[in-house]
C-alpha cells in the first residue's frame, strides 16, 4: 500500500532533472586514439559534451546566486566578528574531542557494563539530534554473512543494539500508519517509545539512572518517563552531568585522558568567554554562524567558476593515457598497440583486466 504522498508525486510531482553524468573510460579514450585524429577527437568530444554545455549555461545564473548570497551576507555586518569566530571555534573544538572520546568509551567492551536499564544517552543520527533517551535494553545483532575475517567483523561497535526510550513523534502519515520514529516538532507534545538504536549512534553517557517499569506496553508507563526526563533537563538547565571516562570508568588509556585534559581546559576557556554569559550569545552565535556558511557557499562558487570543466577532463584524459602507455595500449606517441586494439573489442566486462588476462595466457579466447 503505497502513501498518498508517494502517489500525488508520481502524478503531479515535476520530473527528475536532465543532468549529465559523462566521464572518460578507458573503452571511451581507446576507441577515440584508434581514430586518425586521435587525442583531438577527445579533446573535441569533451568539448562538445551535453556535460560541458550544461556547466557553461549555469555560469550566468551561479553569478547571480554569488550577488544574491554577498548582498545577504552583507547585510549581517562585521561588528564583534572576532569575538564570535573564537567562541565559535571553542564550541567546534569541544564537539570535535567529545567525538574522540565517545569513540572510545562508546567501546563495546567498555560501555556494554554501564548501559543498563534505566541509563540516560544521549542520541544523534546525522543531524538529527534525539537528546536524551532511557536505555531498556542491549542486544547483540547475529552476525551476517560477511566476507571480512572475523577478528575484523567482530570488532565493530555496530553489532549491538541499544533498545532506548526516546521522546518521538506521535503524528501519522497520511495514509494513516505510523511512519518512521522521528524526534517530536517544535511545540507537539509527542510521546516516548522504544527505538533500537545501533551503538555508534549514542553520542553521550550520562551518570544519571532512573527507575523504569517492567512493562512499557501501557502508554501512561512510558509518558512517566518522559515527564522524570523533561525535570531532570529542567533541574539541570547547563546539561545532565555525564560519565567521566576516568574517573567513573576507570579507562587509564594516556591518549584518552590527554584528551579528557584538553576538552576540560577548553571547556574553562568557554566558559570564561564573555559571550558565555550574554543573554544575546545565542542570537549573535546563529548570526555567525550563518554568516559563515553564506561566506563558505560563496567561497564555493567561485571555485567553481574559477575551474574549467574543460581543463578537468584535460587532466583525466592525461592521467588515463599515462596508466595506458604503462600497459603498453598506446605507445609514447598515443598510437594504439596490439593490446589497445584489443581492449577496443571488449564491451562486456574491464577491457584493461581482460586484456591483461588474455595476453598473459591466463584467459584464453
Amino acid at each position: 500500500q503505497m502513501e498518498m504522498s508517494v502517489i500525488k508525486d508520481m502524478v503531479l510531482g515535476k520530473p527528475a532533472p536532465l543532468i549529465s553524468t559523462f566521464r572518460l573510460s578507458y573503452y571511451t579514450i581507446l576507441n577515440l586514439l584508434s581514430r586518425a585524429e586521435g587525442q583531438f577527437t577527445a579533446e573535441h568530444v569533451i568539448r562538445n559534451s551535453f556535460h560541458q554545455f550544461q556547466y557553461e549555461k549555469a555560469l550566468p545564473e551561479v553569478v547571480q546566486k554569488i550577488t544574491r548570497l554577498e548582498n545577504e551576507a552583507s547585510l549581517l555586518g562585521s561588528s564583534g566578528e572576532n569575538d564570535l569566530a573564537e567562541y565559535h571555534k571553542l564550541g567546534l573544538d569541544i564537539s570535535e574531542l567529545e567525538k574522540k572520546i565517545m569513540s572510545e568509551m562508546i567501546r563495546p567492551e567498555r560501555a556494554l557494563l554501564y548501559l543498563v536499564p534505566g541509563r540516560l544517552v544521549k542520541v544523534r543520527d546525522g543531524s538529527t539530534d534525539w537528546g536524551w533517551g532511557v536505555v531498556v535494553n542491549v542486544v547483540k545483532k547475529p552476525p551476517a554473512s560477511s566476507s571480512l575475517p572475523p577478528a575484523l567483523s567482530a570488532s565493530r561497535n555496530n553489532n549491538y543494539i541499544v533498545d532506548t526510550l526516546l521522546h518521538c513523534s506521535s503524528s501519522l502519515s497520511e495514509s494513516g500508519l505510523r511512519s518512521k520514529p522521528c524526534p517530536p516538532r517544535p511545540g507537539e507534545k509527542g510521546e516516548m517509545h522504544v527505538v533500537p538504536v545501533p551503538l555508534p549512534l549514542v553520542c553521550g553517557l550520562s551518570s544519571i539512572r532512573i527507575s523504569i517499569p517492567s512493562d512499557l506496553r501501557p502508554p501512561e508507563a512510558r509518558q512517566n518517563i518522559l515527564f522524570a526526563v523533561q525535570e531532570l533537563g529542567k533541574r539541570y538547565p547547563q546539561g545532565l552531568p555525564k560519565l567521566n571516562p576516568i574517573t567513573d570508568m576507570g579507562i587509564e588509556e594516556p591518549e584518552l585522558v590527554d584528551l579528557v585534559h584538553k576538552l576540560e581546559d577548553l571547556e574553562q576557556k568557554l566558559c570564561s568567554h564573555p559571550l558565555h554569559k550574554s543573554d544575546q550569545s545565542e542570537q549573535q552565535l546563529s548570526w555567525y554562524q550563518r554568516k559563515a556558511e553564506l561566506n563558505h557557499e560563496i567561497q564555493q562558487l567561485k571555485s567553481k567558476m574559477r575551474d574549467s570543466q574543460l581543463q578537468k577532463f584535460r587532466d583525466e584524459l592525461k592521467n588515463r593515457s599515462r596508466v595506458l602507455k604503462i600497459l603498453g595500449h598506446i605507445d609514447a606517441d598515443g598510437v594504439l598497440q596490439l593490446k589497445g586494439h584489443a581492449a577496443c573489442l571488449i564491451d562486456t566486462g574491464d577491457e584493461l583486466l581482460v586484456t591483461e588476462l588474455m595476453f598473459n595466457g591466463t584467459c584464453l579466447i
